[in-house]
């Protein structure tokens, strides 16, 4: 069975940590590894980058495991749920990027194999999306109730 936990800002704040490392790899190791215009990308950096922000999904993989296989006192698992839920929209939209990233860059050299230009521009983004409302609601609900 699930340990017993209670919903506190741990593990909250270890999922914020999770979101800051994806933002941080994208901008601060993808992005240039990637290049600048005109600017020949790195391989070895690229690759490097993938793997951590693999490691990162995999991260929030145990972490939405863990929350999905908590026990909490009844009051606060709708809570666990929300949150839970939030985590696995951040799996999902890591794992549609890094599944489209080779695709996209191969479709665009490819299509440009012809030209005489020697610099392809790929244009993608990995934007995480948090619907907060509702999970706010409840930890509003939960602040009444407790106090």
């Amino acid at each position: 069975m699930g340990r017993v936990a209670r919903l506190s800002a741990g593990p909250l704040s270890e999922f914020g940590e999770l979101v800051q490392s994806v933002g941080m790899i994208v901008d601060d190791e993808l992005g240039p590894a990637l290049g600048d215009d005109g600017v020949e990308g790195e391989p070895l950096e690229i690759v490097a980058a993938a793997r951590r922000l693999a490691q990162v999904w995999e991260d929030a993989a145990q972490w939405t495991l863990y929350c999905r296989s908590v026990r909490v006192d009844p009051t606060v698992q709708r809570a666990a749920e929300l949150l839970s839920n939030i985590s696995s929209n951040m799996l999902d939209e890591i794992w549609s990027f890094g599944h489209s990233f080779i695709p996209r860059l191969e479709e665009a050299i490819e299509t440009h194999a012809d030209d005489d230009a020697d610099i392809v521009i790929v244009q993608m983004a990995l934007t995480l999306t948090a619907d907060l409302d509702e999970f706010n609601e409840e930890i509003s609900r939960l602040g009444r109730d407790l106090t």
